[in-house]
C-alpha cells in the first residue's frame, strides 16, 4: 500500500519509520504508473513529493507470524498470511 506524502504547491514528503521512500517527483509524469499519476494531485513548486509504501516486514515481522492457518493461541487463531 502506497501513499503520496507532501502537499502542492510547496512539498515537503517524508515517508514514516514503517514505510519505504519507492519515488520522488516534482510532477506528474508518464514514468508513473496509472494509479501513482491518479493519486499524485497538482504538481510541486518547492520540493518533491514522496510514494512512501508500507515496509510490512516492519509492521509484521514474518518471525511474529505463524504461518499455520489451523494454529491457534489460547483457543484464539493465530494472525495468519492465509
Amino acid at each position: 500500500i502506497c501513499r503520496w506524502s507532501g502537499s502542492s504547491p510547496i512539498c515537503l514528503g517524508e515517508c514514516e519509520e514503517a514505510e519505504h521512500e519507492k519515488l520522488q517527483a516534482k510532477m506528474m509524469s508518464e514514468s508513473l504508473t496509472a494509479g501513482e499519476r491518479k493519486r499524485f494531485g497538482m504538481s510541486c513548486i518547492f520540493g518533491v513529493k514522496k510514494l512512501c509504501c508500507i515496509n510490512i516486514q516492519r509492521v509484521f515481522p514474518l518471525s511474529n507470524l505463524n504461518l499455520d492457518p489451523h494454529a491457534t493461541s489460547n483457543n484464539m487463531p493465530v494472525m495468519s498470511l492465509f
